[in-house]
């Protein structure tokens, strides 16, 4: 190797460890099983933690909201053409949520988004209090 492309090495190993996102750190948590539907599996979960970069304009920028994902793929012998595993894009995802015995509710729809490990439906949401479980 060149000094130059040592140098560019370097450089890039640098900018990667100073620059790790937070999302790095980032607390994943499942909501129940993966359902299966229609030919479809939906794996839904939720983080804590995330800071986003160039959030849509109804997402919550708060850094406590929880960042709420659903991800969708294909079953074998889903029916519209779509591949085993394979994400399903272009669909309308709306999410519910209820505090059990409290007067707390919120909803909203998921956005299509795509981050390192891949496409997914989310949206950030602002829960009320600390004590609230999805």
């Amino acid at each position: 190797m060149t000094k130059t492309s040592n140098a560019v090495l370097a450089i890039a190993a640098l900018a990667f460890c100073v620059g790790l996102p937070p999302a790095l750190s980032a607390k994943e948590f499942y909501v129940g099983e993966p359902i299966v539907k229609n030919n479809l599996q939906l794996v839904p979960h939720y983080l804590e933690g995330i800071q986003m970069d160039k959030m849509p304009k109804r997402m919550s920028m708060n850094p406590k909201a929880v960042h709420l994902e659903v991800d969708v793929h294909a079953t074998k012998g889903e029916t519209h053409g779509f591949h085993e595993d394979e994400w399903i894009p272009y669909l309308t995802i709306g999410y519910r949520i209820e505090k059990v015995g409290g007067k707390f509710k919120a909803k909203g729809k998921l956005f299509a988004m795509t981050v390192g490990d891949g496409p997914h439906y989310a949206n950030n949401v602002m829960l009320a209090g600390e004590a609230i479980t999805i």
